[in-house]
């Protein structure tokens, strides 16, 4: 970490949205993965309607401004992204890693079936639902 400065403005919304699925859920397990998606998805989203609706902060897309101009775009993109970067994270234990390689695979799987984001997540839910 670079301790001279403050994180980049898409690194801090990914930190605050990684600390408030650990209000819901501690350690990094399924739940844990599915929430911090289910997060991801719904910033993502509400950047993705601002974009389309042309809303501007001082004459700059709010896209622009979060750094998200293809991710708010490519919202199952961004999100696969994100969960294959902390299932390869060394710094997660084996069992944390696995799980948000669980919680990828899920959404994949829903994603090759055609459902968006959103039931992407449900389906990651169902997943973790005990039969």
């Amino acid at each position: 970490d670079d301790l001279s400065g403050f994180r980049p403005y898409k690194e801090l919304v990914n930190t605050l949205l990684h600390e408030l699925s650990h209000n819901e859920h501690g350690p990094h397990l399924d739940a844990f993965w599915t929430l911090f998606a289910t997060l991801k998805v719904s910033y993502l989203r509400v950047h993705l309607s601002l974009e389309r609706k042309g809303s501007l902060v001082g004459g700059v897309s709010t896209a622009m401004l979060a750094d998200l101009q293809g991710d708010a775009m490519d919202i199952d993109g961004a999100l696969e992204a994100e969960l294959a970067g902390d299932a390869n994270n060394g710094a997660l234990k084996l069992e944390e890693r696995a799980a948000a390689g669980r919680v990828y695979t899920a959404h994949m799987n829903a994603r090759r079936m055609g459902m968006g984001a959103n039931a992407a997540a449900a389906a990651s839910e169902s997943a973790l639902s005990p039969a």
